[in-house]
């Protein structure tokens, strides 16, 4: 039984990690959408 705790917080340490790297993966690809979004329209005008 005292083993168990130590396990399971090992694993969810592990777990948010990933989880918080995800998340950060995820704004930094949603700020270059977001970027890439408000930057084409601006190309697309200096090219006409």
């Amino acid at each position: 039984m005292g083993e168990n705790p130590e396990i399971i917080s090992k694993d969810y340490l592990s777990l948010s990690g990933a989880k918080s790297q995800g998340i950060k993966q995820l704004m930094a690809g949603g700020g270059i959408v977001l970027i890439g979004l408000k930057l084409i329209p601006l190309l697309s005008n200096v090219l006409k």
